[in-house]
């Protein structure tokens, strides 16, 4: 049996009868699912300062949020002792697990499983949870594994060099907040991701499309290194 076919199996085995939106079931494949929250009459955005990237400073700062679009590395020791960043913080987005259009299916769907046991531990100490979006389109649906319909929080990371794919992410997270005004934090990238970010919060009123520039501390943890292996792993 082929990859794809493997996917689509799982995919059917999985799916909600009461539900016409093809959605997998998080219970079916043990994944943990994100406690629901109360659903807000506002967009959210982040308010708590600062932004760190895991690693850019002593990991026992206490900071504002904590993301992780970093290479694995650097929180493969998180993902074993989540409790780590437990204190240090009021938000954190999602530990964004490396995925690309090569990566395995299973793979996939093993990231999505380590990055909700992190989440939903971190809920369990009053930690607010951002949704991370940045996996490859392929692995798309496999990312939502576990995430309530009508979640209001995601995030991603901005790259020059992949600005539309940023049109992708914000389409997934407008279905999957299911008709809730949303918030999208976009990390980093430079002109043109700032452009794209102002132009589509004037179309998007109702949600909020936030824009944290990477700071200078934090570049060499950043674009170049990341993007580069992006592209190998995505070129064979």
């Amino acid at each position: 049996m082929s990859e794809g076919e493997t996917e689509r199996l799982t995919e059917t085995a999985c799916l909600k009868p009461s539900n016409t939106k093809r959605r997998l079931q998080s219970s079916c494949l043990e994944i943990p699912e994100l406690t629901p929250e109360p659903t807000l009459p506002d967009a959210p955005y982040l308010t708590s300062e600062p932004v760190a990237l895991w690693g850019s400073v002593a990991r026992d700062s206490v900071v504002g949020v904590w993301l992780f679009y970093v290479d694995d590395y650097r929180f493969e020791r998180l993902a074993r002792y989540p409790e780590q960043l437990i204190g240090t913080c009021g938000e954190a987005g999602e530990v964004n697990f490396s995925t690309f259009d090569a990566t395995p299916y299973p793979v996939a769907l093993h990231q999505t499983y380590r990055k909700r046991v992190l989440s939903t531990t971190w809920q369990t100490h009053g930690i607010q949870v951002w949704v991370d979006l940045c996996v490859a389109a392929r692995h798309s649906l496999t990312n939502l594994v576990g995430v309530p319909r009508g979640w209001q929080r995601y995030c991603t990371a901005g790259f020059d060099s992949r600005v539309s794919d940023l049109d992708g992410e914000l389409l997934r997270a407008r279905r999957h907040a299911d008709g809730a005004p949303f918030g999208l934090v976009v990390y980093g990238g430079g002109k043109l991701t700032r452009e794209w970010c102002g132009r589509v919060s004037k179309r998007c009123r109702k949600n909020v499309i936030q824009h944290v520039p990477r700071r200078a501390i934090e570049n060499k943890f950043g674009e170049g290194t990341r993007v580069a292996r992006m592209k190998r792993a995505n070129n064979g």
